[in-house]
């Protein structure tokens, strides 16, 4: 009994319970400790015996008998006297008395520092401070600590029952909030510390108040923490969230904007609630109180901490004025879609069977592209290339396109200029192009294990000189890319130039207004949104001629009729102006439908771009009281109107320009067109004679029969540009319960 007990470890005795079972446990281990002493033969054994009863933890058991078991001691104590040296067990129970004086002192200052902290808990915390601007409701002063406005102290009751502190920060910090994403369950925690002046509040992750080296790491925000305090501070914050837990205000997090499984949208840092105010209510609860907090309160956690990507998620100037800006381009079909694309992602969450596709605005340089781009991300905020703006550039890294992806689902990706990747990083081309497509990033590892792979919502809407599709000869990408040849502002004219200054200018003032606008609406009319789709959708499949790819991109047509439909709803566009734009994107379709290889790639890029510039072409030129209008830079080549034509022709260094800037060259795709019998030729000869402005002129003439069906033609659509089954080209749209 007496060996196995010198192992015992002294245990912290709260409760009366447990120290009458130390008491007895000390007076068994005495009660044996005098048999075996008794028992031994000589005085060397005895003296071994006094030796081992005397160590530490077989002492402390016994000072626990001293202290409550005082006359059964004496008792054993007296039968040793008797049957030994008197001097030997008057020492032995003079340490045995010892002993309990000592544990009797400690008791006595536990119980001390019991009740001076049980007082504590009852403090609220803003009384105890003093301090003005912060709301601290129940929360409570954890035992053993000190918060006041000179720190937080660690209070201790020494030996004599005397009060010590322990300075742990000389600022008072607290923990406000607890916030758990609903995903993954990793908790954030609201910090709150006093600069001197005022306090300052932080959402931090939990784990940052539990290790030393990142709690030390946060006093680059001003936090009062360095290596020396660390760890005192996790020591503090663990007692403080265990004396709190119950009553701090609890949020939810979340890492991605779109929506959110209540129904709410998350657009930047404003939560839109349906049937609630267009303005919304604030995601950074960095900025809020939290005993302000409501119950289904949301806050947004970004990758990096860093809030640049939001800051441009905003509204400025006015809807109305907006709405003047889409009054005033409802005769560009191009730059219609554009704002028609970066509508359509919020639908994708709706219509769970609707995909990611890419709008890929393509030519020749300063003819409105990122004019148009800047239109677009204008839906939904500052429309801006540069720092808090909504538009990036293709020479960003593919991990950072990634992860903007990812963190705004269900909104638009916006990049600019693909000719900034450069040559030599292609690949990255297709791989952006793929992984938008695709609706998710590509897996990493990670220190602990394989990150789970990020997927999105998303619309991407791109310029560049050369069409995206040809670096990618994925099928599944080329069926999810609408791309439009040429200038966004077409039919171009002598206005063009100041039209584009005045847009950018316009944008720039007005912005931000249509897309909680438009979530508004969706929040509102659901089911009826649903049902709109899927009544048109097979329309227009059925309008696809049976072309695979030209099939697959009829979702997307769906998506942009539907978003042109709201927006007739909300009073931003006439009726049939969408359904004219969808009419010209018809022609994209049959574009993007064509094959892979180059030749008739670059067939189809001068077929897209013919059909948005008929203008241009002598046949279906403009007249102004009977007199031509000649296009700056004059006519293109000659297209015959009506619907008997057999060829379109080109002036031959008008083509040679266009291949060039779409990233062809004429001697790799003229001898293809030639052999395959794609050119309409005089004999002998590799181009045709046409009579262009009354004059006789050599054209590269392209046979109608090598056109795609329906590529350069028109399908009937009513105005909300939908197939019309039977035949109709402008009616009105098909109103709700129709």
């Amino acid at each position: 009994m007496l060996a196995a007990t010198e192992r015992a470890e002294p245990l912290p005795l709260e409760t009366a319970a447990k120290q009458t079972e130390a008491a007895h446990g000390g007076l068994r281990i005495l009660t044996h400790g005098v048999e075996e002493w008794l028992a031994c033969e000589n005085a060397g054994a005895r003296a071994t015996t006094f030796a081992r009863m005397t160590q530490g933890p077989v002492l402390f058991a016994l000072g626990w008998a001293a202290h409550l078991e005082a006359q059964q001691v004496e008792a054993l104590l007296v039968r040793m006297r008797t049957e030994g040296s008197t001097r030997a067990v008057d020492s032995f129970g003079k340490m045995i008395k010892e002993a309990g004086a000592k544990v009797k002192k400690q008791e006595a200052a536990r119980a001390k520092e019991r009740r001076a902290t049980a007082k504590r808990p009852g403090v609220e915390l803003l009384e105890k401070l003093a301090l003005d601007g912060l709301e601290t409701g129940d929360l409570r002063v954890p035992p053993g600590y000190e918060v006041g406005a000179l720190g937080v102290y660690r209070v201790l009751v020494n030996e004599e029952g005397e009060e010590q502190r322990q300075k742990v920060v000389g600022f008072p910090v607290l923990l406000t909030g607890r916030l758990v994403d609903d995903e993954d369950g990793v908790e954030h925690a609201m910090l709150a510390w006093w600069t001197g002046s005022s306090w300052r509040q932080r959402v931090v992750p939990r784990k940052s108040i539990q290790v030393s080296r990142e709690l030390a790491e946060l006093s680059a925000l001003g936090f009062p923490a360095n290596s020396m305090n660390a760890g005192d501070l996790i020591k503090y914050f663990e007692a403080f969230y265990e004396t709190n837990v119950t009553n701090l205000p609890t949020a939810k997090t979340t890492k991605t904007l779109g929506w959110k499984e209540d129904g709410s949208f998350l657009w930047g840092t404003t939560l839109l609630r349906a049937g609630v105010s267009i303005e919304g209510e604030t995601s950074d609860l960095s900025m809020s109180t939290p005993f302000r907090w409501r119950k289904d309160a949301l806050h947004l956690v970004t990758a990096d901490g860093g809030k640049s990507q939001l800051a441009g998620y905003r509204a400025t100037g006015t809807w109305e004025g907006w709405k003047k800006i889409i009054a005033r381009i409802e005769d560009k079909p191009v730059l219609l879609l554009v704002v028609a694309a970066s509508l359509v992602p919020p639908l994708l969450k709706l219509i769970p069977e609707a995909q990611n596709f890419i709008f890929d605005l393509y030519g020749e340089t300063s003819k409105g592209k990122t004019t148009a781009l800047r239109l677009g991300s204008s839906v939904w905020g500052y429309p801006s290339e540069h720092e808090g703006g909504l538009i990036a550039t293709w020479d960003s890294t593919l991990t950072y396109l990634e992860r903007t992806a990812a963190q705004a689902t269900d909104l638009p990706l916006f990049l600019d200029d693909s000719k900034r990747v450069g040559v030599k990083n292609h690949d990255k081309l297709s791989q952006v192009v793929y992984a938008v497509a695709q609706g998710r990033g590509r897996g990493r590892g990670t220190v602990t294990g394989v990150q789970a792979t990020v997927v999105w919502r998303t619309v991407l809407v791109s310029t560049g000189e050369g069409s995206l599709v040809q670096y990618s000869q994925d099928g599944g990408t080329r069926s999810r890319t609408l791309s439009s040849p040429g200038s966004p502002l077409q039919p171009t004219g002598p206005e063009s130039a100041d039209l584009a200054r005045w847009l950018q200018d316009e944008v720039m003032q007005h912005h931000g207004h249509c897309g909680p606008r438009f979530v508004a609406y969706l929040q509102a009319n659901r089911a009826a949104v649903i049902e709109r789709y899927r009544k048109v959708l097979p329309r227009m499949e059925a309008a696809s001629n049976g072309n695979p790819v030209a099939s697959r991109l009829s979702s997307p047509m769906t998506m942009m009729y539907v978003a042109f439909y709201i927006l007739e709803q909300l009073g931003a566009l006439s009726p049939g102006a969408g359904g004219r734009a969808l009419q010209l994107a018809w022609s994209f379709v049959h574009v993007s439908s064509g094959g892979a290889d180059r030749a008739t790639a670059a067939l189809s890029d001068l077929v897209g771009w013919s059909v948005s510039n008929q203008e241009k072409f002598w046949g279906r030129h403009r007249v102004n009281s009977g007199v031509p209008i000649e296009p700056n830079g004059g006519f293109a080549g000659a297209w015959k109107k009506g619907e008997d034509w057999e060829w379109i022709a080109f002036r031959p260094t008008v083509l040679k320009k266009l291949l060039e800037d779409w990233g062809y060259h004429e001697g790799e795709v003229m001898p293809t067109w030639l052999s395959r019998g794609w050119l309409d030729t005089n004999q002998g000869r590799q181009q045709k004679s046409v009579r262009l402005a009354g004059e006789v002129t050599w054209c590269v003439a392209v046979r109608r029969t090598a056109i795609p069906v329906g590529a350069a033609d028109e399908v009937p659509l009513d105005a909300g540009g939908a197939p019309a089954s039977d035949g109709r080209r402008w009616v009105e749209y098909d109103r709700p319960g129709d």
